[in-house]
């Protein structure tokens, strides 16, 4: 008898365990379906005209239709990314989301003593947007024309060449790049890279690694010009521009992925139905066709593939760590 009562009791428990469960996922599943209930905000870690700036603009007009609710876009340059990232973090709201190439991140726990936040904790991927390619350039005025041509000049113009750079894993891939090959070299910083490329083209600056997209007016004024560009592959916007790998400098290899993410704190739910909703908004052809015309591929794949090319990235910023003899900070 007493046997049966305690089995009774434990099913009890278990019915009771399961609805209560079920419950959770019904009021999360109609909390998602409900959201947005106010302004959605995308916060931004460079200015305007760059590639993040433009992906989160172009995405935030789009899905302010399909959600009927403002989504503005913030612009917070500075800090190299941190100003941006503080905001992010400090608001802890499900509405303010962030819109960055993952780049932002993978530098900081070897550059920075005392991180305002923790990647893991902190930040939920949703869907990546847009990559974009990240060249190298320089002034049309200087007398180069591969990138080998400028190691040379650096090197015959010891201390007297600068450059210029969008800061976090670009300036880690930079200076690796910079010690393997020995080039004395001094950087030029700004709070926001979108005003480099006029710098560059006026020639206060002698070389600027940043994305295509940041670089597009003067380089189609003809006033700087590319010396290779840093993906694996050709891109379609260059053709003629070698990559890295045909350059001969493996080490300067980037990938720039913009994406958008949550807050720690997010539902899964809500995860999945913004994630849904972008990529559904990227497969449209007049979003495709501007985001291209701006030096921009379109993606719209979700937190696995994401999270997948995020872990690829830490691994080379480790090995770059060892050639730089940089240990991990945080």
């Amino acid at each position: 008898m007493r046997i049966r009562m305690s089995l009774a009791l434990t099913a009890i428990a278990c019915i009771a365990t399961a609805v209560v469960s079920l419950s959770q996922a019904a009021i999360a599943q109609t909390a998602s379906q409900a959201w947005p209930e106010r302004t959605v905000r995308f916060i931004v870690p460079f200015g305007p005209g760059t590639a993040s700036d433009i992906s989160a603009r172009v995405l935030a007009e789009r899905m302010q239709k399909s959600w009927s609710k403002p989504v503005i876009v913030e612009n917070r340059p500075g800090g190299d990314g941190l100003v941006a990232i503080g905001a992010f973090v400090s608001a802890k709201d499900d509405h303010t989301l962030f819109l960055t190439p993952t780049t932002t991140f993978l530098g900081h726990p070897y550059m920075q003593e005392n991180l305002p936040y923790d990647f893991a904790r902190d930040f939920k991927a949703i869907v990546w947007v847009t990559s974009t390619a990240i060249v190298i350039a320089v002034p049309s005025t200087l007398p180069v024309t591969t990138l080998q041509d400028f190691v040379d000049h650096t090197k015959r113009q010891a201390g007297k060449v600068n450059y210029g750079i969008s800061g976090g894993f670009l300036e880690f891939v930079w200076d690796g790049f910079r010690r393997k090959r020995e080039l004395p070299m001094a950087k030029v910083p700004f709070r926001d890279i979108s005003q480099a490329p006029l710098d560059l083209a006026e020639g206060r600056i002698d070389v600027l690694m940043t994305s295509i997209t940041t670089h597009g007016p003067m380089l189609r004024a003809g006033k700087t010009k590319m010396l290779v560009i840093c993906d694996p592959q050709r891109s379609p916007l260059a053709p003629d521009v070698p990559t890295v790998f045909e350059a001969g400098f493996p080490e300067l290899r980037l990938d720039s992925l913009n994406v958008l993410f949550g807050p720690g704190h997010m539902t899964p739910q809500l995860r999945q139905r913004i994630a849904m909703d972008a990529a559904e908004a990227l497969k449209e052809k007049e979003i495709v066709d501007r985001l291209r015309g701006a030096s921009m591929t379109v993606s719209g794949d979700g937190p696995e593939v994401i999270e997948k090319l995020i872990a690829e990235q830490q691994e080379q910023v480790a090995d770059i760590a060892k050639v730089l003899g940089v240990a991990r900070k945080k």
